[in-house]
């Protein structure tokens, strides 16, 4: 019995118009029974039809080699930095099951398994994971071969250009089913190079700069000819060197480095103490870049990947090249304007609308929190101070490009031009600023019977966090921390003020409650805030509140609500949770693994065989060894204060410990750090403690 054309027009008919109940019952009962009958046979078929047993996935790695899965993955270890920012990015990140130690965002991967860093990875710890695919690069060899003949899918990927890097996106894409997530990435990026192209096109070539990426902890080096980092420099209207060899990252003599006369360089984070030591060297100082004190440090997530922000890193890297000359109106490309709004699912008392604008303001797309009012209200700012007649509160933030562009305006002037495009009168609004991104917005509720605190926050830490009372401020830029407080009570004046010592209380406390570390002295201090935080107090006409203190009720759903935004904020924006890594956790004090592991850092090592980074990598993979040297951060801290004094107890855990390591007693304790490194007294005993461990237990071997 087959489904006629004539029975198929009638269900399509009925369907759509809705009257199949209606239609003649010997119909009904004939098309009934041959759909019936189709279902039993496809499963009977044991679901041959169905989209689970869809076609294999097939693709060809780096490497050559043709991989064919099934399905998506499920298991996924990734040796590839690159790889898992792509894999988190086209959001399935749930599949991820291994990741090294240089992956911290999104925040979702603090709870991934660590299986050691980029270079050293534990196949131990890979093998225990059992995954169904393993990226990796060329470097890991050992993995490779290990793994080779195992039930693993093994995908090579050694991206080595912009195109290449969206070609590997794509492939992820199709990996896991996210296609159409992988290809609105490769789109946004390149309308941002395209956007870029267009803006430095108009340059003159006797004004492109000369750009060089410089890396290295020990001496200088920069990427190959031909590595995507060299692309970028191009893309962003620089000249990169010429005289460097092809390959990843080669050594760059004092000869080549003059004759180039680099007139900007950058590098990442970790790059910072070539400054400090080789290019302060006579030799090496005299080159333009730092005579003029061009010199640019950008995240390592931008500098160091093919990944799924290369647009915007060479958007960010061109707009601090040419900051001047992107001020001028004639290298505009688009018309100042309002692009879209998306309303925020949020209720507050007096308030018409809560939205975000995206709004493009010298090229460069902006986004605003908009808190659009029903009756104007007084409010304070700590930007503006006490405020009245406002009906619109906002939070605008500037992405990076944009902080160089116009550098010398002022807050009333940037507030000046922010509302002429978003089109509302500057007198009537109350702005903040930021450099955090509004697509991490953290919004927190917290409701006593009917008193109701609601914080709207945006956060970032990694560059401009200080320990107040420690250390210097000396410059002005958009804020780091924003607060919107938002309450459904009539604040008194001096309850608003009230209102911002439980709010920043609460700040400090999130971040002392996360460990953010002082960027200027990490070794030593936690941050309190940033230096460029601010608040907004928005109360409502409700009943009447005279006070918003510590010892109130008001003060207790304010200090709730912020504290609880603030952690979003910060895990949302930098990835930071109470959960990472103790190598995050080191990182961001300044210890370097690589720089432990050297003979010049680290005189024990002269003369010995030490199996270096990934001995000591290895070992914090251990949770033993983890919460020993967790156990060491927090004593340290305490030191520092005072609170600590008598060392002796922990000297004996450091004892115990390396023991531990060593498989027995060590007979001769050997000093493994210079005291030139500054390092608080726990941090350099537990440190030493491991190395003696290592030492010794290599010599027994």
């Amino acid at each position: 019995m087959l489904l006629s054309i004539r029975d198929f027009y009638f269900l399509e008919y009925h369907m759509q118009n809705h009257t199949y109940a209606r239609a003649p019952k010997a119909r009904r009962m004939r098309v009934g029974i041959i759909l019936w009958t189709l279902a039993n046979l496809l499963l009977l078929m044991d679901g041959t039809f169905s989209p689970s047993h869809a076609d294999p996935i097939s693709i060809t790695d780096d490497g050559g080699k043709v991989v064919q899965l099934d399905a998506p993955p499920q298991r996924v270890v990734s040796l590839v930095p690159s790889v898992t920012q792509m894999i988190a990015d086209i959001g399935a990140a749930d599949a991820l099951v291994g990741i090294t130690c240089h992956d911290t965002q999104p925040a979702t991967l603090s709870q991934k398994t660590i299986v050691g860093g980029f270079f050293t990875p534990s196949i131990e710890i890979i093998e225990a994971l059992q995954p169904d695919v393993i990226f990796y690069t060329g470097i890991h060899r050992q993995v490779d071969t290990h793994f080779n003949q195992r039930p693993v899918a093994m995908i090579r990927c050694d991206t080595r250009s912009v195109e290449h890097g969206f070609k590997t996106l794509r492939q992820i894409g199709r990996l896991f089913n996210r296609i159409k997530e992988a290809n609105a990435i490769v789109s946004r990026n390149r309308e941002e190079l395209d956007l870029i192209r267009r803006k430095v096109d108009v340059l003159p070539k006797a004004q492109r700069k000369r750009v060089m990426r410089i890396m290295g902890r020990h001496s200088l080096m920069t990427p190959g000819a031909d590595s995507f980092q060299n692309e970028i420099i191009r893309l962003a209207g620089g000249v990169p060197p010429e005289f460097v060899a092809t390959g990843g990252v080669v050594t760059v003599n004092a000869g080549d480095w003059t004759a180039f006369n680099p007139q900007v360089i950058y590098g990442c984070g970790g790059d910072r103490r070539l400054l400090q030591s080789q290019l302060s060297q006579p030799e090496w100082e005299g080159v333009a870049a730092l005579r003029t004190n061009r010199v640019f440090f950008f995240p390592c997530d931008l500098t160091c990947r093919a990944s799924t922000r290369m647009g915007y890193f060479a958007t960010w890297l061109a707009a601090r090249i040419y900051a001047e000359a992107f001020s001028d109106p004639i290298y505009q490309v688009f018309k100042d304007g309002v692009v879209a709004s998306e309303p925020i699912d949020v209720r507050l008392s007096n308030v018409r609308d809560v939205r975000v604008v995206e709004t493009r303001i010298r090229d460069f797309v902006h986004k605003t929190l908009v808190v659009e009012l029903e009756n104007p209200t007084a409010a304070i700012s700590t930007l503006e101070g006490p405020l009245s007649g406002i009906d619109l509160i906002g939070n605008h933030y500037l992405p990076p490009p944009s902080w160089y562009i116009d550098h010398g305006a002022g807050p009333e002037q940037l507030k000046e031009h922010v509302c002429r495009v978003l089109g509302v009168p500057a007198e009537s609004a109350a702005l903040l600023f930021t450099g955090a991104h509004m697509d991490h917005l953290a919004i927190a509720r917290t409701t006593f019977r009917q008193m109701q605190v609601t914080a709207l926050v945006t956060a970032g830490v990694e560059t401009n966090a200080v320990r107040m009372s420690r250390d210097i401020g000396s410059y002005y830029e958009p804020g780091t921390i924003n607060i919107l407080l938002h309450t459904n009570m009539n604040l008194s004046p001096r309850a608003m003020t009230r209102a911002i010592i439980s709010a920043t209380e609460a700040k400090s406390a999130a971040l002392a409650d996360l460990d953010i570390r002082s960027s200027y002295r990490p070794l030593r201090f936690g941050a309190t805030g940033t230096g460029t935080d601010n608040i907004i107090v928005i109360p409502s006409p409700g009943v009447p509140i005279a006070n918003a203190g510590g010892h109130s009720k008001m003060g207790e759903l304010i200090a709730k609500a912020v504290y609880e935004a603030v952690m979003k904020a910060v895990a949302q924006q930098n990835g930071l949770t109470t959960h990472r890594s103790i190598f995050k956790r080191l990182e961001e004090r300044g210890i370097d693994l690589d720089a432990l592991m050297t003979s010049n850092m680290c005189p024990c090592m002269e003369g010995h065989d030490f199996p270096g980074r990934q001995a000591l990598e290895h070992l914090l993979l251990d949770s033993r060894y983890v919460g020993f040297m967790e156990s060491a951060l927090a004593i340290s801290d305490a030191f520092e204060k005072g609170l600590v004094s008598d060392m002796t107890g922990f000297s004996q855990y450091c004892q115990v410990i390396a023991e531990g390591i060593a498989g027995g007693k060590i007979p001769r304790w050997q000093v493994c750090l210079h005291e030139g490194q500054n390092l608080p007294d726990p941090l350099k005993k537990a440190l030493e403690a491991l190395l003696n461990g290592l030492l010794e237990r290599k010599s027994a071997m």
